[in-house]
């Protein structure tokens, strides 16, 4: 039997803010967000990804839209139903790996600031589900 593995990576930017929420009483943070990745020509895809696990709360605050980012991760599609009983289906990108690239376009690092210690970003409130 040949095995098939799911994966797949990506590079692109973020189009907005990550939303994140805790749920199953607080247990555990889910964090959404579109990545936009260039196409071999012209045009972009928007690729939704899903950050899973509390381990992803931290690395979310340095996230903001325009953030630029290579992801790693499966594919995992679903299906829903809204209040009026149509079938929605999604495909989402499960990250299994993270790294920032840069900052978002027009942010620019003043060379003096360059040399002191870097700060963390302000701790952003999650909300609970």
């Amino acid at each position: 039997m040949t095995q098939v593995n799911n994966n797949t990576t990506l590079i692109g930017r973020l189009v907005r803010d990550i939303e994140g929420a805790y749920v199953k009483d607080g247990e555990m943070f889910i964090g959404t967000a579109t990545v936009a990745v260039d196409r071999r020509g012209e045009g972009a895809d928007f690729i939704r990804i899903k950050l899973l696990g509390n381990h992803w709360e931290k690395v979310a605050n340095y996230m903001n839209k325009g953030t630029q980012l290579a992801v790693v991760g499966h594919i995992q599609t679903g299906q829903y139903e809204d209040a009026d009983g149509n079938r929605h289906y999604t495909t989402d990108v499960i990250v299994d790996n993270l790294q920032l690239l840069g900052q978002p376009r027009g942010v620019e690092v003043k060379k003096s600031e360059a040399k002191t210690e870097k700060k963390a970003p302000a701790k952003r409130t999650w909300k609970k589900k």
